[in-house]
């Protein structure tokens, strides 16, 4: 028997580090859509520094990004579905741009992440699928808060709590994730300052 197919994303980076200091709220941005219901995505706004000026390096309006849900193993499952439903989900797979399988490995692979981690969703946007919070910011962007406020706090949880208008269990629930997942989170942060190294550079 095959081994278990391994449902986290290919590493593709590691660094977690990032000239912010903290963040002070979270503001709307572009509109996401977590599952397929469009919906408003909260963002983290640029911190406020103890001289009461903004750090350079941390405003996160909709950096590219992707997400790969890549298997090692893959199986071969059989499922009846409803007629309905499956004219339903290959209507919103065609809009898509997806196949039928592509559209129900997602839901698969989201939906058992879901359950692993009830207060994650999954919003689309202009540059893919990433992981966020359930009203709250992408998860990529709590961790790389929690990694500025590692060098400065002792308790980078709780300061992120009273800096921000996230709650300790929003934190906790991304950090969790970032655990589950780190190469798919690690890979968003290195992204991100990539996308403003060069955009310094322009």
């Amino acid at each position: 028997m095959p081994p278990a197919a391994d449902p986290r994303p290919h590493p593709r980076g590691t660094t977690l580090s990032s000239p912010a200091r903290g963040v002070s709220g979270i503001q709307h941005g572009q509109p996401g859509i977590a599952g397929d219901d469009a919906e408003p995505t909260p963002r983290l706004r640029p911190a406020t520094n103890r001289a009461g000026t903004h750090p350079p390096g941390w405003w996160f309006h909709d950096l590219p990004q992707t997400v790969c849900y890549n298997a090692y193993v893959s199986v071969n499952v059989s499922v009846r579905l409803d007629e309905r439903l499956a004219e339903r989900l290959r209507l919103r797979a065609r809009a898509a741009g997806e196949t039928l399988s592509d559209r129900l490995r997602r839901y698969a692979e989201e939906g058992t992440r879901r359950d692993e981690h009830p207060m994650i969703t999954f919003r689309d946007g202009p540059t893919g699928r990433r992981a966020g919070l359930l009203g709250g910011p992408d998860v990529w962007e709590v961790a790389i808060a929690l990694a500025d406020l590692a060098h400065l706090e002792t308790d980078a949880v709780a300061a992120l709590a009273g800096e921000s208008h996230l709650t300790t269990a929003q934190i906790e629930a991304a950090v969790r994730y970032q655990t589950a997942y780190p190469e798919e989170v690690a890979a968003r942060i290195e992204l991100h300052r990539r996308e403003t190294a060069a955009a310094d550079a322009r």
